[in-house]
Protein backbone atom coordinates (compact mmCIF):
# COMPACT_ATOMS: atom_id res chain seq x y z
CA UNK A 1 0.00 0.00 0.00
CA UNK A 2 3.30 2.70 0.96
CA UNK A 3 4.54 1.45 -2.21
CA UNK A 4 1.31 2.43 -4.24
CA UNK A 5 0.83 5.44 -2.09
CA UNK A 6 4.65 6.72 -2.85
CA UNK A 7 3.76 6.02 -6.66
CA UNK A 8 0.28 7.45 -7.09
CA UNK A 9 2.14 10.69 -4.89
CA UNK A 10 4.85 10.98 -7.96
CA UNK A 11 2.42 10.68 -11.02
CA UNK A 12 0.25 13.24 -9.38
CA UNK A 13 2.93 15.55 -9.39
CA UNK A 14 4.55 14.35 -12.37
CA UNK A 15 1.23 15.52 -14.10
CA UNK A 16 0.81 18.52 -11.73
CA UNK A 17 4.38 19.44 -12.85
CA UNK A 18 3.70 19.08 -16.20
CA UNK A 19 0.14 21.09 -16.27
CA UNK A 20 2.19 23.67 -15.03
CA UNK A 21 4.87 24.08 -17.85
CA UNK A 22 1.98 23.64 -20.34
CA UNK A 23 0.33 26.78 -18.66
CA UNK A 24 3.84 28.43 -18.50
CA UNK A 25 4.03 27.94 -22.25
CA UNK A 26 0.91 28.98 -23.18
CA UNK A 27 1.24 32.11 -20.93
CA UNK A 28 4.86 32.79 -23.36
CA UNK A 29 2.58 32.66 -26.33
CA UNK A 30 -0.84 34.60 -25.46
CA UNK A 31 2.43 37.03 -23.71
CA UNK A 32 3.79 36.94 -27.33
CA UNK A 33 0.61 37.58 -29.19
CA UNK A 34 -0.76 40.49 -26.95
CA UNK A 35 0.56 44.04 -27.97
CA UNK A 36 0.27 46.92 -26.35
CA UNK A 37 -3.24 47.17 -24.74
CA UNK A 38 -4.48 44.32 -26.80
CA UNK A 39 -4.07 41.18 -24.86
CA UNK A 40 -4.74 37.79 -25.79
CA UNK A 41 -5.89 35.20 -23.64
CA UNK A 42 -5.53 31.03 -23.39
CA UNK A 43 -5.19 29.83 -20.33
CA UNK A 44 -5.66 26.37 -19.60
CA UNK A 45 -5.73 26.92 -15.27
CA UNK A 46 -6.95 30.20 -13.38
CA UNK A 47 -3.80 31.08 -12.65
CA UNK A 48 -4.62 34.08 -15.26
CA UNK A 49 -7.92 34.88 -13.56
CA UNK A 50 -5.89 35.11 -10.09
CA UNK A 51 -3.43 37.30 -11.62
CA UNK A 52 -5.55 40.07 -13.15
CA UNK A 53 -7.83 39.62 -10.26
CA UNK A 54 -5.06 40.26 -7.62
CA UNK A 55 -3.80 42.97 -9.44
CA UNK A 56 -6.94 45.29 -9.81
CA UNK A 57 -7.58 44.50 -5.67
CA UNK A 58 -4.12 45.52 -5.45
CA UNK A 59 -5.03 49.04 -7.55
CA UNK A 60 -8.55 49.75 -5.66
CA UNK A 61 -6.92 48.62 -1.93
CA UNK A 62 -4.41 51.36 -2.69
CA UNK A 63 -6.61 54.13 -4.33
CA UNK A 64 -8.71 53.88 -1.69
CA UNK A 65 -5.73 54.00 0.91
CA UNK A 66 -4.71 56.98 -0.88
CA UNK A 67 -8.33 59.03 -0.88
CA UNK A 68 -8.72 58.23 2.96
CA UNK A 69 -5.33 59.19 4.27
CA UNK A 70 -5.90 62.50 1.68
CA UNK A 71 -9.21 63.19 3.56
CA UNK A 72 -7.55 62.26 6.98
CA UNK A 73 -5.12 64.72 5.75
CA UNK A 74 -7.25 67.57 5.20
CA UNK A 75 -9.88 67.29 7.67
CA UNK A 76 -6.42 67.63 10.01
CA UNK A 77 -5.40 70.66 8.67
CA UNK A 78 -9.13 71.89 8.51
CA UNK A 79 -8.56 71.80 12.40
CA UNK A 80 -5.99 73.42 13.35
CA UNK A 81 -6.35 76.11 11.26
CA UNK A 82 -10.56 76.59 13.26
CA UNK A 83 -10.40 79.12 15.94
CA UNK A 84 -12.65 78.03 18.75
CA UNK A 85 -13.75 80.11 21.26
CA UNK A 86 -11.87 80.30 24.56
CA UNK A 87 -14.33 80.56 27.24
CA UNK A 88 -11.90 80.05 30.50
CA UNK A 89 -9.48 83.46 28.76
CA UNK A 90 -12.91 85.56 28.99
CA UNK A 91 -13.93 86.70 32.10
CA UNK A 92 -17.42 87.78 31.14
CA UNK A 93 -18.53 85.94 28.32
CA UNK A 94 -20.76 88.52 25.74
CA UNK A 95 -22.03 86.13 22.51
CA UNK A 96 -20.99 88.74 19.92
CA UNK A 97 -20.48 89.20 16.50
CA UNK A 98 -17.09 87.04 16.78
CA UNK A 99 -18.80 84.66 18.66
CA UNK A 100 -21.55 84.29 16.30
CA UNK A 101 -18.85 84.34 12.96
CA UNK A 102 -17.16 81.25 15.09
CA UNK A 103 -20.04 79.16 15.32
CA UNK A 104 -20.90 79.67 11.55
CA UNK A 105 -17.41 79.00 10.92
CA UNK A 106 -17.67 75.50 12.84
CA UNK A 107 -20.87 75.04 11.10
CA UNK A 108 -19.32 75.59 7.47
CA UNK A 109 -15.74 73.12 8.54
CA UNK A 110 -18.22 70.62 9.18
CA UNK A 111 -20.40 70.83 6.54
CA UNK A 112 -16.99 70.28 4.09
CA UNK A 113 -15.72 67.34 6.62
CA UNK A 114 -19.38 65.70 6.00
CA UNK A 115 -19.03 66.74 2.08
CA UNK A 116 -15.48 65.11 1.91
CA UNK A 117 -17.00 62.22 3.23
CA UNK A 118 -19.78 61.57 1.42
CA UNK A 119 -17.29 61.37 -1.58
CA UNK A 120 -14.29 59.17 -0.43
CA UNK A 121 -17.28 56.81 0.60
CA UNK A 122 -18.72 57.22 -3.06
CA UNK A 123 -15.63 56.80 -4.68
CA UNK A 124 -14.73 53.74 -2.58
CA UNK A 125 -18.47 52.43 -3.22
CA UNK A 126 -17.26 52.80 -7.26
CA UNK A 127 -14.19 51.44 -7.00
CA UNK A 128 -15.35 48.16 -5.55
CA UNK A 129 -18.56 48.09 -7.90
CA UNK A 130 -16.44 45.15 -10.16
CA UNK A 131 -16.01 42.95 -7.27
CA UNK A 132 -19.77 44.20 -5.83
CA UNK A 133 -21.16 43.04 -9.18
CA UNK A 134 -19.00 39.58 -9.83
CA UNK A 135 -20.01 38.33 -6.46
CA UNK A 136 -23.91 38.79 -7.11
CA UNK A 137 -23.23 37.05 -10.15
CA UNK A 138 -21.24 34.09 -8.68
CA UNK A 139 -24.09 33.80 -6.03
CA UNK A 140 -26.44 33.14 -8.42
CA UNK A 141 -24.11 31.02 -10.71
CA UNK A 142 -22.38 28.89 -8.73
CA UNK A 143 -25.30 28.13 -6.45
CA UNK A 144 -23.90 26.69 -2.99
CA UNK A 145 -20.49 27.07 -3.76
CA UNK A 146 -18.25 29.81 -3.18
CA UNK A 147 -14.71 30.24 -5.40
CA UNK A 148 -11.46 31.11 -3.57
CA UNK A 149 -9.00 33.32 -5.65
CA UNK A 150 -6.22 34.30 -3.09
CA UNK A 151 -6.15 34.27 0.93
CA UNK A 152 -7.78 38.06 0.12
CA UNK A 153 -10.28 37.14 -2.27
CA UNK A 154 -13.44 34.97 -1.75
CA UNK A 155 -16.65 35.27 -3.80
CA UNK A 156 -19.97 33.18 -3.20
CA UNK A 157 -21.11 31.42 0.09
CA UNK A 158 -17.98 31.40 2.65
CA UNK A 159 -19.08 28.02 3.63
CA UNK A 160 -17.92 26.02 0.64
CA UNK A 161 -14.90 27.27 -0.92
CA UNK A 162 -13.30 26.15 -3.57
CA UNK A 163 -10.08 27.03 -5.03
CA UNK A 164 -10.69 27.88 -8.46
CA UNK A 165 -8.26 25.70 -9.95
CA UNK A 166 -10.65 22.93 -9.32
CA UNK A 167 -13.37 24.62 -10.70
CA UNK A 168 -14.48 22.24 -13.94
CA UNK A 169 -12.84 23.43 -17.50
CA UNK A 170 -16.86 25.03 -18.01
CA UNK A 171 -17.03 26.82 -14.57
CA UNK A 172 -13.33 27.99 -15.31
CA UNK A 173 -14.16 29.32 -18.52
CA UNK A 174 -17.42 31.39 -17.39
CA UNK A 175 -15.15 32.72 -14.53
CA UNK A 176 -12.67 33.81 -17.42
CA UNK A 177 -15.59 35.95 -18.97
CA UNK A 178 -16.74 37.27 -16.06
CA UNK A 179 -13.58 38.60 -14.74
CA UNK A 180 -11.89 40.01 -17.82
CA UNK A 181 -15.21 41.81 -18.56
CA UNK A 182 -15.63 42.90 -15.28
CA UNK A 183 -12.31 44.59 -15.36
CA UNK A 184 -11.62 45.63 -19.45
CA UNK A 185 -14.04 48.64 -19.94
CA UNK A 186 -15.00 50.13 -23.08
CA UNK A 187 -12.96 47.80 -24.99
CA UNK A 188 -13.70 45.05 -28.23
CA UNK A 189 -13.71 41.60 -26.46
CA UNK A 190 -13.17 38.78 -29.80
CA UNK A 191 -14.47 35.53 -28.20
CA UNK A 192 -13.92 32.08 -30.25
CA UNK A 193 -16.31 29.30 -29.61
CA UNK A 194 -17.41 30.65 -26.16
CA UNK A 195 -19.72 27.50 -26.15
CA UNK A 196 -16.92 25.05 -25.57
CA UNK A 197 -17.12 23.42 -22.09
CA UNK A 198 -19.99 25.63 -21.38
CA UNK A 199 -23.11 23.83 -20.02
CA UNK A 200 -26.34 24.60 -22.49
CA UNK A 201 -28.34 27.15 -19.61
CA UNK A 202 -25.01 28.99 -19.60
CA UNK A 203 -24.38 29.02 -23.47
CA UNK A 204 -27.91 30.64 -22.78
CA UNK A 205 -27.03 33.13 -20.44
CA UNK A 206 -24.01 34.01 -21.12
CA UNK A 207 -24.73 37.75 -22.90
CA UNK A 208 -26.85 38.65 -20.65
CA UNK A 209 -24.60 38.30 -17.74
CA UNK A 210 -22.10 39.86 -19.53
CA UNK A 211 -24.40 42.36 -20.47
CA UNK A 212 -25.63 42.79 -16.63
CA UNK A 213 -21.79 43.98 -15.67
CA UNK A 214 -22.19 47.44 -17.22
CA UNK A 215 -18.57 47.24 -18.32
CA UNK A 216 -19.75 49.01 -21.76
CA UNK A 217 -17.46 46.40 -23.81
CA UNK A 218 -18.13 45.25 -27.62
CA UNK A 219 -18.04 41.05 -27.81
CA UNK A 220 -17.33 40.09 -31.73
CA UNK A 221 -17.81 36.20 -31.20
CA UNK A 222 -17.51 33.31 -33.68
CA UNK A 223 -19.96 30.85 -32.52
CA UNK A 224 -21.92 27.20 -33.81
CA UNK A 225 -24.32 27.57 -30.63
CA UNK A 226 -27.65 28.27 -31.65
CA UNK A 227 -28.59 29.04 -27.57
CA UNK A 228 -26.24 31.83 -27.86
CA UNK A 229 -26.55 33.36 -31.55
CA UNK A 230 -30.93 33.11 -31.53
CA UNK A 231 -30.84 36.02 -28.78
CA UNK A 232 -28.91 38.14 -31.09
CA UNK A 233 -30.25 37.26 -34.75
CA UNK A 234 -30.04 41.18 -35.60
CA UNK A 235 -26.49 40.97 -35.33
CA UNK A 236 -25.90 38.08 -36.61
CA UNK A 237 -23.33 37.56 -39.77
CA UNK A 238 -22.46 34.27 -41.50
CA UNK A 239 -19.23 33.75 -43.21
Amino acid sequence: FEERERESKFVYYGLDRESRRLQESISNISNELSVSNHKFVYSISTEDIVELVSKKFTEVANKSSQSYEKFATETINELKNYKDINLEEEKEFIFGQRERDSLVNSKEMLQKVKKRAREVRKLHKNLLKPFAVLEKIIKRLYKNNGIKISDQIQWGYKKNYLDSNLLSSGEKQMLSFLCYNAFFRNSPIFIDEPEISLHPDWQRLLFSILKSQGSNNQFIVATHSPLIYAKYSDKELII
